[in-house]
């Protein structure tokens, strides 16, 4: 049987519920994705393109003056494909680009299909902004909509141009692309333009300023896993118009709290093991479209160790300011939640940061939370005189930055922090509760 064939047939068990969640072998998901209509995690800017081929379009009203040119791909690496192909681009050319850029050449194909949309922009005889986007993709602009935009933006009062800022229009872009499957689909992508943006300080003429066109699109995907009578909804980060590669570092899974804001421990890279409801999964890659979102499940365990919430802390061991040593496990058995403070004399954000640690160590002064501010640092006689002049009166650590050993139960190699400031917050029982400060902060105030 085909592999693609054992995908969907694993995405249709899972649909239905019928995944054993007591399984102990494991097993690939596969999980559609659909566009995340809001723009609750964030969302990307950037400006069109100038068209420098020369490409037949029809349609351009004459009466407009001052006409550019814009185009956005929706698939950069099939696009100079295509351009190669027709003779726009050299062999060496597009080997150099796709070399640069890192696409993988398996994923362009023979076949034409409708990827790239094109724009006028131009001004009209009353001075203002003219933009008319080739939506259908056919290369005429003449069956498409005008719009039409004052340019006196940056003259208005600033409530003005935030009033005009909050209220983009949005255009819905269609473009074809071919699935994990070799397919041919249709997706939409809503973008809103910002016709007054100014990304760049300098211009080559007043004209290229004036015609200068921005777009703003959500950047994330969502989708959802169901574990035990939970629905969980999670969001792959989806870069429009980088699709191709997929890989690496502009992949990511977010997995947010049931409550709160996410921090960088809710972020997955491929390979990363992740915690739904009672069950580990290991974020293993998305498609090439980010349409598909698939992880491979693993068989339950009790206390699965690791360094993000719904984990349980491992081995830690760490030296306090008078050399003794302390572990992380003698203090939970005393009944104790500890939180850890990961910060640096370095550490700008962290030293900013000091007033509310005091805070919360005055507030949890009397109830069974043993605070410890591990101090990654590089420098052990400096943090004690920072440590004694600012009054931190709880118990300190020192990790030092150098330290080149494999001693995988050290405080930071263990949580993997890379952050700072970080704070994590772990009940008696070893499970990690919380990374999240403000939310701790809250946490302590009704303990």
């Amino acid at each position: 049987m085909k592999k693609h064939t054992l995908l969907t047939l694993a995405f249709i068990a899972f649909g239905l519920g019928l995944l054993d969640a007591q399984s102990d072998k494991p097993t690939l998901l596969s999980i559609l994705l659909k566009p995340d209509t809001t723009t609750q995690y964030g969302a990307v800017s950037s400006v069109f393109s100038n068209l420098k081929d020369n490409i037949p379009l029809k349609g351009i009203p004459e009466s407009l003056e001052h006409t550019q040119l814009k185009f956005f791909t929706f698939n950069p690496a099939q696009h100079h494909y295509d351009r190669f192909r027709k003779g726009l681009l050299s062999k060496e050319q597009f080997d150099q680009w796709f070399k640069r850029l890192k696409f993988d050449s398996s994923h362009v194909r023979e076949q034409f299909f409708k990827h790239t949309t094109y724009v006028l922009a131009a001004l009209d005889a009353e001075g203002h902004k003219v933009l008319i986007f080739d939506l259908n993709q056919n290369l005429d602009f003449s069956d498409e909509e005008t719009m039409r935009f004052d340019t006196t933006f940056y003259s208005l009062p600033k409530e003005e141009q935030e009033k005009k800022l909050a209220k983009l229009p949005q255009i819905t872009f269609q473009y074809e692309y071919v699935d994990q499957f070799g397919k041919l689909k249709l997706k939409k992508q809503k973008m809103s333009i910002d016709p007054n943006r100014r990304f760049f300080s300098e211009y080559p003429t007043k004209i290229d300023q004036a015609l200068e066109l921005a777009y703003r699109y959500n950047q994330w995907e969502k989708g959802e896993v169901r574990e035990g009578g939970i629905t969980k909804t999670v969001y792959v980060r989806n870069s429009v118009n980088l699709p191709a590669p997929y890989q690496g570092s502009i992949v990511t899974l977010l997995v947010p709290p049931n409550h709160g804001k996410p921090v960088p421990q809710d972020y997955y890279k491929p390979g990363d093991t992740l915690l739904i409801g009672p069950s580990r999964y290991v974020f293993t890659r998305i498609s090439t479209f980010a349409d598909t979102l698939f992880l491979e499940k693993l068989e339950r365990i009790e206390r699965p160790i690791g360094d993000r919430v719904g984990f349980y802390a491992g081995e830690v061991q760490m030296m306090a300011l008078d050399s003794s040593s302390i572990n992380l496990n003698d203090l939970l058995k005393k009944g104790q939640y500890v939180i850890l403070d990961y910060w640096g004399t370095w550490c700008k954000p962290c030293i900013a940061k000091l007033p509310a640690i005091k805070k919360l160590h005055k507030t949890i002064a009397a109830k069974p939370v043993q605070m410890i501010s591990v101090a990654y640092d590089d420098n052990f006689s400096e943090v004690k005189k920072f440590v004694t002049a600012q009054q931190m009166d709880w118990l300190n650590v020192f990790e030092p930055m150098d330290n080149k050993s494999p001693r995988q139960a050290s405080p930071v190699k263990t949580f993997k922090v890379t952050r700072f400031p970080t704070f994590i917050l772990i009940q008696p029982d070893g499970k990690i509760i919380s990374t999240d400060f403000d939310e701790i902060m809250v946490w302590a105030e009704t303990l």
